[in-house]
């Protein structure tokens, strides 16, 4: 079992972020990237900044109805992606290595400075997640 451990204030993380199974079996889409994700436990999906689709250019997979922080309906583009919590960037090919979860995730700007994904209900229901009251952390374990 995976265990990662996080300053819990702000929960975040280093993830890696590659084109899902559909187009990584037949060479398609960018190269994976690591990106500075933000455990959001108030959103539903996982999201990702719109530098991130076109670096990676995934599959598109659909609109989606989004509720924006402040209660403003939106509509937007849901991709086919995979990510991976922390991988290791000292191996050449870091993204052949570690757990990888298929995701639809949806394309938004963050709120947050210095966050390119939020990590929504939709990943964090196939994680435990635990917290270390004193000393402030948050326990990811899959």
């Amino acid at each position: 079992m995976a265990v990662h451990v996080l300053n819990a204030l702000p929960p975040l993380i280093q993830v890696g972020i590659s084109v899902g199974h559909s187009y990584l079996s037949r060479g398609l889409g960018g190269s994976p990237v690591m990106k500075t994700a933000l455990i959001d436990t108030g959103s539903s999906m996982t999201a990702i900044d719109p530098t991130i689709t076109a670096a990676l250019r995934p599959l598109r997979l659909g609109a989606v109805e989004l509720t924006r922080p402040g209660g403003t309906m939106i509509w937007a583009q849901s991709y086919d992606i995979r990510l991976a919590f922390e991988p290791d960037p000292q191996h050449a090919r870091w993204w052949q290595y570690g757990r990888w979860f298929d995701l639809e995730a949806i394309e938004t700007t963050p709120a947050s400075a210095g966050v390119d994904v939020l990590i929504g209900q939709d990943l964090l229901q196939k994680v435990v997640i635990s917290w270390d009251g004193p000393r402030w952390r948050l326990l990811l374990m899959y």
